[in-house]
């Protein structure tokens, strides 16, 4: 997997190329819905529209991983909180590649970033601004025939868009110096980091 990370105006920019190396069908789990608001955008907000929210590649999970580095992630994240009962379960939908077939996609997300994931969103205080010059991507992917637990099917109302699970996931990282230093507001609370 192949990233590259710049800035574009206030929000961090990060592409992603990654080429199956597999003998069967790959699943890039990069699909999220805006559950928070993060994209700004009011009929993508899917607690606020549901009726007009649709996935995006665009979202990806935020943490502080190392110092002075973030961690970007695109895959299951965190379980719920204990304690919290899901009706209908966060998850991220994926991207088929067939074999030897090339992802390219970017992920883009609002600056300062904000430490967040599916199941723990973003209007928390106190914070704590943290720069950082090093950005960590995590990408989860699983292999057609680990996809067991239930088929593989593509969604009706998002074509090109698969709900695969199953187990084992393998998760790709790579590592980039940022083009310049950012800021990550830290969370002061039970935040479950992953990285």
């Amino acid at each position: 997997m192949k990233i590259i990370a710049r800035l574009e105006g206030s929000r961090l920019a990060v592409d992603v190329e990654h080429t199956n190396p597999l003998e069967e069908p790959l699943y890039i789990k990069h699909w999220l819905l805006d559950w928070y608001g993060l994209l700004g955008i009011p009929e993508m907000n899917a607690v606020t529209s549901p009726h007009t929210a649709r996935w995006t590649p665009e979202l990806a999970f935020v943490c502080l991983g190392a110092p002075s580095e973030v961690v970007l992630f695109s895959g299951d994240g965190p379980k719920p909180p204990l304690g919290i009962n899901v009706y209908a379960p966060r998850v991220p939908e994926s991207t088929r590649l067939l074999p030897k077939q090339t992802f390219r996609g970017t992920v883009r997300l609002p600056l300062p970033l904000r430490e967040w994931h599916a199941y723990d969103g973003l209007d928390i205080d106190p914070v704590r601004p943290v720069v950082v010059t090093q950005l960590r991507y995590r990408l989860e992917t699983i292999a057609e025939s680990a996809c067991s637990r239930q088929p593989v099917r593509e969604l009706p109302n998002a074509p090109g868009v698969f709900r695969a699970y199953g187990h084992p996931v393998e998760i790709l990282e790579a590592s980039v110096p940022l083009p310049a230093p950012i800021t990550v507001l830290q969370r002061t609370d039970h935040f479950e980091r992953f990285a």
